[in-house]
């Protein structure tokens, strides 16, 4: 129940509106501090649980991502690297917490 509102909580952070740098081409959003929200509040299992849960919504084409975004278009773009490294970010915040 918790994985589900921790991977609502992180759709919400990207929905907000994401601070873009004319030298840089990826958006800065709050959802990196969700991911880390997750594997601090979660753990190593239900934290990487509820992002892949985002990740997955995001691929089926619900635009979750900054500027609405989502798709298999996001893995194509700048933003691709950032997206294989969501779950993995949480499981490495746990792991170094």
């Amino acid at each position: 129940m918790y994985a589900a509102l921790v991977a609502a909580i992180i759709i919400v952070l990207g929905l907000m509106p994401p601070l873009t740098l004319p030298f840089i081409p990826v958006p800065i959003t709050l959802q990196s501090m969700g991911i880390m929200l997750a594997g601090s509040l979660l753990g190593k299992r239900d934290g990487t649980l509820s992002v892949s849960v985002v990740a997955i919504l995001v691929l089926l084409g619900l635009p979750f991502l900054a500027g609405g975004r989502g798709g298999w278009a996001v893995l194509l773009g700048p933003t691709g690297g950032y997206f294989f490294s969501l779950a993995s970010g949480c499981f490495y915040h746990w792991l170094f917490k």
